[in-house]
């Protein structure tokens, strides 16, 4: 670990939420920089682990009136020192008052505020669900000082990362198959 990097005491002491949002299309790249996020965290010292504990609306809402609250505590709980990675959280937004995935949110924003010293939240999503998800509360938005938007890539990019996977496994891409990508 680092005892460099002097925000690690800055986050120990004043409780500094690096609470996130990263919003994008899928296959942005959000889950894998979650994990890389996770990795750098616990090598300055802000968590314990290098975990990153992933669950998206199964793991946070229960099957019956007063189980979600305690299924998202327990994810808390099982996130304790780590940064927590929640997929889609949208997903909890029902079209009644006080359901289940109501429950879930004001329980995970209650929970973000009570163990804001122990862990971190990334929510990952679509960006205009992300707002809806966001606004929901009027507590959560104030929990996630960090949005960060994930960019599509461009053909160019994308054709290059296909030709880096294939070359891993000794492949390649012809000049034909990639004209056909560009048209």
């Amino acid at each position: 670990r680092s005892t460099l990097f002097p925000y690690t005491t800055l986050f120990r002491s004043s409780y500094v939420a690096l609470n996130m949002a990263f919003v994008g299309n899928p296959g942005t790249a959000k889950t894998t920089v979650a994990r890389i996020i996770a990795g750098i965290f616990h090598e300055i010292g802000i968590t314990q682990s290098d975990d990153l504990i992933e669950v998206g609306r199964s793991g946070l809402v229960g099957e019956f009136v007063g189980k979600t609250a305690l299924k998202v505590e327990s994810v808390f709980e099982k996130a304790k020192g780590q940064v927590l990675f929640i997929d889609e959280p949208y997903s909890l937004l029902d079209h009644s008052a006080n359901s289940f995935g109501d429950e879930a949110i004001n329980t995970i924003v209650r929970q973000m505020e009570n163990q804001r010293k122990d862990t971190i939240v990334i929510f990952a999503g679509y960006s205009d669900k992300m707002e809806d998800f966001l606004s929901r509360n009027p507590g959560l938005r104030s929990r996630v000082p960090f949005v960060i938007e994930f960019k599509d890539y461009p053909v160019e990019t994308l054709v290059r990362i296909a030709e880096l996977e294939a070359s891993r496994f000794g492949f390649g891409i012809t000049q034909e198959a990639r004209e056909k990508i560009f048209s």
